[in-house]
């Protein structure tokens, strides 16, 4: 019974919290009452377009756009993208520079081109401040053989608008 009590009163809590903050923006004049909804249309649309644009700079092989794309301040990531499955975790902008660029080379020279194509349109949920996008996708890769290697893969990424503009602070990608 303690135990049950205690997590009405946390999720009490939780919620009176919730309701407190929009009531408090209402005043300010930053929500009316009635709309507590802190979602933004444009802010969803402007990280659904840098998602797209990640995909674009992975498929050039483009370090350098995707090292402008991801927090300087911080980054967490897991890929499970390995052929056994086993998770790789990258704590850092570095770290995640490292990784790219290890596994671009692991393509070789046996591969012509790479292209992501989503298999869903992707979907975002966004405040002014803070995003996440999910994501279905094939990876072709096209092999000089002319054989086409497919991946399918689903994943997140979290956004947060830094002073120089929208950051990716995670990055998820696992096979579908």
């Amino acid at each position: 019974m303690f135990k049950e009590r205690r997590v009405v009163l946390g999720w009490g809590a939780a919620i009176a919290s919730w309701v407190g903050i929009g009531q408090a923006q209402a005043a300010a004049g930053a929500v009316s009452v009635h709309d507590t909804s802190l979602r933004s249309a444009d802010a969803e649309k402007e990280i659904l377009h840098i998602l797209h644009s990640l995909h674009s700079a992975f498929e050039r092989e483009d370090l350098e756009y995707v090292s402008e794309l991801v927090s300087k301040r911080d980054f967490l990531a897991c890929f499970e993208i390995d052929n056994d499955g086993a998770p790789t975790f990258v704590e850092s902008r570095e770290h995640l520079l490292t990784f790219l660029s290890s596994m671009f080379k692991d393509y070789g020279s046996s591969v012509l081109s790479v292209k992501t194509d989503p298999r869903v349109p992707h979907a975002a949920i966004a405040s002014e401040n803070f995003g996440v996008t999910v994501e279905q996708c094939v990876i072709d890769t096209k092999l000089d053989t002319g054989e086409i290697e497919s991946k399918n893969l689903r994943g997140t990424t979290a956004f947060r608008r830094e002073a120089d503009g929208w950051k990716i602070v995670h990055w998820h990608v696992s096979y579908a």
